[in-house]
């Protein structure tokens, strides 16, 4: 079994990687709990718990979410708890003291390692108590009251200790795993966990340390019974077992911190929707409300089960759905067809993507009844199997292990002719399961006995990761992160990294980056002033802001270097300046790709006598860009053998060959490094004159791109999605090469030479590149304006296309384009509908972001971007606005959440959640969901 984060699936640095097996589930309205008094007195002044956490209800009807107590009794003379209390901070209580986060924990789709050491004789209060969090200490408090000098807490006296609860209630909700407590030591998280160098995840390893008297390891691998010996041993060797309370052998799950579960996503749902057993059971109070996986599944062949528990209907829908385009559902309306194409039903909130599902005998595509007789009506205690093929778009379905075809007869065994309906492919799909008073249970593999409500079959199967009920057909697997694939991009801040820094009105270099970056976005935080963008293409020193139509301006005192892991900043302390003494920046920053290169085809026309050409451009001789450094290869026809000179027309016109760095790997073949600080080159035939042109050796970065009508120069990081692009406009309708090879999702174009506004297209946003975006301007999609400015054309593999607005393509003038493609895991362009709460729209992304921006297209608001760096923890507050001067503004009028797999509004703010609002966003990860910790 794979570890999450895990290079490959059984080996780290050659040994075999600490694999979790098991995890506690603890279930609020059950009364959860395990206990034990000490037999003897410990060490009450110094301890260290260590454990793992994976949330599902957020709200508490008792208190908090306790992950360990002891106290005195019910007097509470002499106490020590710590947990989440009800607004999802965490806390630290003993008697007379206490510690509250800033930080809210309210990730309900991954886990998170919580280290709580405390030594109250340390002489320095704060060192006293000390919380960590994915192994990095919390120091953001909204109280700190530090119990005194050699405090001794009620930990480690002989009085009951509770996991899961208060002594007098406040239940745990939610998953525990690898809870390991140390008498006598304040420890650090390195003795419990540490991170991986291929994902930078933070993983949990074995404590091979000393426990000390009362010291105990909780792993919940004996799920054998619910006794001290089995659910509630002691494996640290000092037999320190505690008792389980009201658990079943089926609470012992396979969810744990080295392989994560899919589950419901419990905090996107409706008010008459409740979540129980760590978010596998959901049940509607009224009429048909829809409950999603937290899983978006992209490609590969899935499995899970649920279970119909009856209520006072028995009215249950299944299906999948695409998770990407299902409307957020989280305060009114209902999904009783889970999706519908178009229009507005008065009983369904619907998607506006693929979906496909079972009401009753009826088989739904999209909402539209497709069969009506497609099976008989469900029954409590039914179990539905569904197994879904991402890759050809095909879905089953079973019941009771019997798999339906639609026509009245059924089968054992999966026919993948004959059983199959069909969903969209391309898309990413969810588990999705609708209910009206009543309940469904279900399982992605971790539950076989679906909490405890079946005797598990035992179909374990090593090649799915989970348990099932009934046999998986081959080739399928569990819904879980061992089966996830690895994400083309394992870390993320090699491409994408936001830095802070503080400026001097002297040089400073930021010099902090996993890469060298190829766009760096510069903007004072602590007052009003204009952005500052660079690039390598353009070269260092040339600054355009986003939020004025200024042209480029050259000074010499502003970024003056892009670095091999950062940037240099010069003096530059004016008003448009990025290093005003004493202000605080930021800088969003950008990987182009690590070198410059690229191979072209090379032909000859007869144009005037013969010529070079390249990638089949219309144009013949053209003057090539290429970058110092970068490595080019021309493959040429035999006859005309290509070289190169410092001389133009090479030895016809009196020159020699230039042979630095170049290499004739054949007679078809020649490749040339561009050196430093190369001269002006020129490229000929060496069998006949007058075929060649120029060669400009840049030390800015780019290469001639041919795959449009007119020519451009483009660095290109294929594998992160960004072409950086510059070209001269035409005055009429044109394609600019952009070298991605595949469709980018966002262009957004600036003149360099002339006033102009920025353009943006979206094409999620705008799929048919009819409307306008200004990246400078606070407006909506307004007026048809596509024509003038993208010609009414999408993006392609090789181009994208400009008409004859000034934005895009005046004639003469020249331009940068900022182009991005999707690459998942990594990037995400997307749109959603707003619903005007404080408990806002989820929107899933498959990774946690370090960076979102928002704009709103039905409505005139300003571009508001949050970032992991100027707000590392939720709840996030601190906005910038892309088209705006404006410093940092924090105000819960703009508050949100990243999330392992996406981001959540907690605000009903008009520029980001207003009710009915369409937004656009751009997005990058911080880790993928695969890897990903909850925060």
């Amino acid at each position: 079994m794979s570890s999450l984060g895990s290079p490959n699936s059984f080996f780290l640095a050659g040994k075999k990687a600490y694999e979790v097996e098991r995890s506690l589930r603890f279930n609020d309205g059950d009364n959860t709990y395990l206990n034990r008094t000490p037999s003897s007195t410990g060490n009450r002044r110094t301890f260290t718990w260590s454990g793992w956490i994976k949330r599902s209800k957020l709200d508490a009807s008792d208190n908090a979410h306790v992950f360990f107590d002891s106290r005195d009794g019910e007097s509470q003379t002499i106490e020590c708890t710590f947990g989440f209390l009800t607004n999802n901070t965490f806390f630290f209580d003993v008697t007379g003291a206490g510690i509250r986060t800033n930080a809210l924990f309210r990730d309900v789709s991954a886990w998170q390692h919580w280290v709580i050491a405390v030594d109250t004789t340390q002489a320095t209060s704060s060192n006293r108590v000390k919380i960590y969090v994915n192994g990095v200490q919390e120091t953001s408090f909204s109280s700190a009251n530090y119990p005194s000098q050699n405090y001794e807490t009620a930990i480690n006296a002989q009085y009951l200790h509770s996991i899961g609860r208060y002594n007098n209630g406040g239940h745990h909700d939610g998953y525990m795993a690898e809870v390991n407590f140390i008498n006598g030591l304040q420890l650090t998280p390195a003795s419990f966990g540490a991170t991986d160098v291929i994902t930078g995840q933070w993983n949990p390893k074995k404590y091979t340390g000393s426990y000390g008297t009362n010291g105990f390891y909780l792993n919940f691998s004996d799920n054998s019974g619910t006794t001290a010996t089995t659910l509630g041993k002691d494996s640290s060797g000092n037999g320190n077992n505690f008792t389980p309370n009201n658990f079943g052998t089926g609470d012992a799950v396979k969810d744990s911190p080295t392989n994560n579960f899919c589950n419901f996503l419990s905090i996107q749902k409706t008010a008459e929707t409740t979540f129980s057993e760590g978010n596998l059971k959901a049940t509607s109070s009224n009429s048909h409300k829809t409950f999603y996986g937290n899983f978006g599944l992209r490609s590969g062949k899935w499995y899970w089960e649920g279970l119909a528990v009856a209520g006072s209907t028995t009215k249950w829908t299944y299906g999948v759905s695409d998770i990407e385009n299902t409307k957020n559902t989280q305060i009114s309306g209902q999904n009783y067809l889970l999706a519908v194409s178009s229009g507005s039903p008065s009983d369904a909130t619907y998607a506006f993507g693929d979906a496909v599902s079972i009401y009753n005998t009826n088989l739904y595509k999209n909402g539209s009844v497709v069969s009506s007789s497609y099976q008989t009506t469900p029954s409590a205690g039914d179990i539905i199997g569904i197994a879904l093929d991402v890759d050809t778009g095909k879905v089953w379905f079973a019941r009771n292990g019997t798999w339906i075809n639609g026509s009245a007869t059924a089968s054992t065994t999966l026919n993948e002719s004959s059983h199959d309906t069909t969903v969209a492919t391309g898309k990413v799909y969810n588990a999705a399961f609708s209910a009206e008073n009543c309940s469904w249970q279900t399982n992605f593999g971790q539950d076989s006995s679906f909490s405890n409500a079946k005797t598990a079959q035992g179909n374990t199967d090593g090649n799915t990761q989970g348990d099932f009920y009934y046999a998986v057909p081959s080739g399928f697997k569990a819904l879980c992160s061992a089966n996830l694939p690895d994400p083309t991009i394992l870390l993320p801040n090699k491409h994408f990294e936001t830095e802070l820094y503080t400026g001097t009105s002297s040089t400073v270099t930021v010099n902090t980056l996993e890469f060298q970056p190829d766009w760096v976005w510069c903007k004072v935080r602590s007052k009003a002033n204009r952005h500052a963008l660079f690039d390598s293409v353009r070269g260092a020193t040339k600054r355009i802001h986003s939020n004025l139509t200024d042209a480029e301006v050259t000074d010499a005192d502003t970024l003056t270097s892009f670095n091999s892991n950062g940037f240099t900043i010069g003096a530059d302390a004016g008003d448009s300046g990025s290093n005003a003494n004493g202000h605080t920046f930021v800088a969003w920053n950008w990987n182009g790709g690590d070198t410059d290169g690229k191979t072209y085809t090379v032909t000859v026309v007869d144009d005037s006598g013969n010529k070079y050409r390249f990638d089949g451009f219309g144009t013949s001789a053209v003057t090539l860009d290429l970058a110092e450094g970068g490595t080019y290869i021309f493959n040429y026809p035999s006859a005309h053998p290509l070289k190169f000179s410092t001389t133009s027309d090479g030895t016809h016109g009196g020159g020699s060959e230039y042979t630095t760095g170049v290499t004739h790997n054949s007679s078809t073949q020649v490749t040339i490094v561009v050196a430093a600080s190369a001269p002006t080159l020129y490229y000929y035939c060496s069998s006949h004159s007058g075929m060649g042109g120029a060669v400009n050796t840049n030390s800015t970065l780019g290469s001639s791109n041919f795959d449009g009508t007119t020519q451009s120069t483009a660095k290109v990081n294929a594998t992160a999605g960004l072409s950086i692009v510059t070209y001269t406009g035409t005055g009429s309708g044109a394609n600019i090469g952009h070298g991605l090879g595949v469709a980018p999702q966002v262009v957004i174009t600036k003149a360099r030479s002339a006033t102009s506004g920025w353009a943006v297209l979206h094409t999620v946003g705008d799929p048919n590149a009819e409307y306008r975006l200004v990246l400078n301007d606070n407006g909506g999609y307004s007026s048809y304006q596509g024509g003038n400015l993208w010609n009414d054309t999408v993006p392609t593999s090789t181009h994208f296309r400009v008409s004859s607005d000034a934005s895009t393509n005046a004639s003469g003038v020249t331009y940068v384009g900022y182009v991005f493609s999707e690459v998942a895991g990594y990037s995400k362009f997307g749109k959603y509908t707003g619903n005007g709460s404080t408990d806002g729209t989820f929107v899933f992304t498959g990774f946690r972001p370090a960076l979102v921006t928002v704009k709103q297209t039905s409505g005139s608001n300003n571009w508001v971007t949050w970032d992991n760096a100027r707000e590392p923890n939720n709840e996030m507050q601190t906005v910038l606005e892309w088209n705006a001067s404006s410093a940092d503004g924090a105000s819960q009028y703009t508050a949100i959440d990243f999330l392992s797999n996406g981001f959540k509004h907690r605000t009903d703010f008009v520029r980001s959640n207003t009710s009915g609002g369409t937004y656009i966003y751009f997005a990058w990860a911080e880790a993928p969901f695969k890897n990903a910790r909850a925060r």
